[in-house]
């Protein structure tokens, strides 16, 4: 991985918050990582057509985004990521290769399940905890942002939409590089060799 900063968001789309979070990718020419939730893509196949069209990249969140996804039986841990890729991947036009559990617990049955896909899980480094909604600490967690550094950030969130844009060009302003789409499709390359 190079020094460039990979921000991913998790559990969209969401129809108002994404394509907020687009705009601003797109103004400061930035390509991002969105996994996205099976179902809630399949509910907005535009934006997901937005995400794809844009140059971003997809990670498979599950189709249903349980919050006890880790506890889950090995067939059920199975069934939700198989289901996301054969309703997901059409819509793609491509195989999806990396993965991120709900909440980002993970587990031997998980690992197995991801194995036997030829699939790899994508964890973070910077964890925003944009969930919390003090624009002040949010942004004092995502100024910590050194390079190569993997942002978990939520497309699903006003308050994430509301500071993007002032995280970015502050970041830029200290000389954090954010990934291009070449920078995404190498560290994908290269996960999954």
């Amino acid at each position: 991985m190079g020094p460039e900063v990979i921000l991913t968001f998790d559990d969209g789309p969401d129809p108002v918050q994404t394509p907020r979070i687009l705009d601003t990718l797109q103004k400061h020419g930035i390509k991002a990582i969105f996994f996205v939730i099976g179902y809630k893509a399949q509910n907005h196949p535009e934006i997901l057509q937005r995400i794809i069209s844009e140059g971003h990249s997809v990670g498979n969140h599950t189709q249903n985004h349980s919050l006890f996804f880790a506890m889950l039986h090995s067939k059920k841990i199975a069934g939700e990521i198989d289901a996301f890729s054969q309703n997901i991947e059409p819509l793609v036009s491509e195989k999806i290769t990396i993965f991120r559990p709900p909440i980002g617990y993970t587990n031997p049955k998980i690992a197995r399940a991801l194995k036997r896909r030829s699939m790899k899980i994508v964890a973070w480094s910077v964890r925003s905890y944009d969930s919390f909604k003090n624009r002040e600490s949010l942004m004092s967690r995502l100024m910590k942002t050194r390079p190569s550094s993997i942002v978990l950030l939520h497309d699903n969130l006003e308050q994430t939409a509301d500071i993007l844009d002032e995280y970015i060009t502050q970041s830029k302003a200290k000389g954090i590089i954010f990934a291009n789409q070449e920078n995404l499709k190498k560290f994908i390359h290269e996960i999954n060799k």
